[in-house]
């Protein structure tokens, strides 16, 4: 079988029941992947057992428990292959992911990521329900390159190959947030200021839920999201590549700050709210609109949440004000 130059990295961090169906879906690829690096996030159960039963045929690096971001990176500095196949520790690749990816290099040699999309499969409430392929809310086209990622995120973290030395280079100046839902987002904005992203219209793998969707999680992959546009914000301006971003990049983590300071309030804690629009000001202080609201969440909350009625009429399904648009 002929080997690709490619290396498989997986973090796992209590994964015992399914770190040995990802690392098996990577060994058993229909092109040989030239290793396969699992890195253990200070697992407590019995992961580190499950891996060890693989022997050679897996690199065990092991490592104090500091987020599934920092074990990956750890892995991706490891690495000996030209590309980086990502799986995460509880998900699956399908046998023919990597032959997929690596025609697709043949037809966009230039492209810094290739990725695709996924299967999700429902554990979180112990039974098995398998669903259909997750899609993006919005239209995807084949090369996307850093403009049109800044503004959504197509990359599922599970069906991402990327190029082992411009993911290097990043490394060196980006600085995770830590252990932020979304976090991988800023890895892929960084790592596309070097060339685009190629997006498969066919699933490369499986992604397993674990715990329940609920509007809770939806607002922490929506910070975290956030927080990683900013960071890589900073990030390019260290680097003096600012020109990188797109123009209306401001008024993006305006709009989204302005949703998450609607969606805060919805949960209740003005506090968390008055933080995101004072955001929201800092990136459009010319809007009267943004001081408005600011203003509202400095309110008492009886009284901020009858104006909040008032003014829900007003917003579109993005939590902006049409006013303001």
């Amino acid at each position: 079988m002929k080997t690709a130059d490619v290396s498989f990295v997986i973090p796992c961090y209590n994964h015992e029941k399914l770190i040995g169906l990802a690392i098996e879906s990577a060994l058993k690829q229909s092109v040989k992947p030239l290793e396969v690096i699992v890195v253990d996030d200070g697992s407590s159960d019995g992961s580190v057992d499950v891996i060890r039963r693989y022997g050679e045929a897996v690199i065990l690096v092991s490592q104090p428990n500091r987020g599934r971001v920092i074990a990956r990176s750890e892995g991706v500095r490891k690495a000996r292959g030209k590309w980086i196949a990502l799986l995460d520790g509880d998900d699956e690749a399908f046998p023919d992911r990597l032959e997929k990816q690596l025609a697709a290099v043949d037809t966009w040699p230039e492209a810094v990521i290739i990725c695709g999309q996924l299967i999700a499969e429902d554990r979180s409430d112990g039974r098995i329900a398998r669903g259909g392929v997750m899609k993006s809310d919005y239209p995807v086209p084949d090369e996307v390159n850093l403009s049109q990622l800044f503004r959504h995120n197509c990359i599922h973290t599970s069906s991402a190959m990327i190029r082992t030395n411009t993911t290097r280079e990043i490394l060196k100046a980006w600085q995770p947030l830590g252990r932020e839902l979304s976090e991988d987002y800023g890895l892929w904005l960084l790592i596309t200021t070097s060339g685009n992203a190629v997006h498969l219209k066919t699933p490369l793998g499986i992604y397993r839920m674990l715990s329940p969707d609920s509007d809770s999680r939806t607002l922490l992959f929506q910070r975290g999201a956030f927080l990683s546009r900013e960071n890589v914000v900073c990030c390019l301006r260290e680097m003096g590549r600012m020109d990188r971003l797109p123009g209306d990049w401001k008024h993006i983590l305006y709009n989204e700050a302005t949703s998450l300071g609607w969606m805060e309030s919805q949960h209740g804690d003005p506090r968390v709210s008055r933080r995101w629009f004072t955001r929201a000001v800092a990136y459009n202080p010319a809007s009267g609109a943004a001081w408005g609201r600011w203003l509202l969440s400095t309110l008492p909350p009886m009284v901020g949440q009858m104006v909040r009625k008032g003014l829900s009429v007003r917003r579109g399904p993005d939590g902006v004000d049409a006013a303001a648009r």
